[in-house]
């Protein structure tokens, strides 16, 4: 099972009923080593989950509103700036974070 399905499967259980998954991606704190944070975008909200050493969510930390933008995203690692916690995005999820805000409506084009 792949990064992007197991937390796709670990989220369910933090859905409203008929809320439907638009896209899914792990961020980090700037202080932490490794990812320790997931984003989940709905058709309603984000999420903000909270991630044990194995990379599964373990707990919802914050929400904010669906209209708001995710990107655009460039370098390495792109500050998130969605919820109360300073958090970062790695390259390797920066489609992640255009579907999310494509599905949104909010899509800008990378520069």
């Amino acid at each position: 099972m792949g990064v992007r399905d197991r937390l796709r499967k670990d989220t369910a259980r933090y859905l409203e009923p008929e809320e439907q998954i638009q896209a899914v991606f792990y961020a980090k704190r700037p202080s932490a080593q490794a990812n320790d944070r997931a984003v989940v975008a709905t058709n309603r909200r984000l999420l903000l989950l909270k991630l044990n050493i194995l990379g599964r969510a373990t707990g919802l930390l914050g929400e904010a509103p669906r209209e708001t933008r995710l990107g655009p995203c460039q370098g390495i690692l792109t500050p998130l700036r969605a919820f109360d916690s300073p958090l970062q995005v790695s390259f390797r999820f920066f489609k992640d974070v255009d579907e999310a805000d494509r599905a949104a409506g909010l899509h800008a084009p990378r520069t």
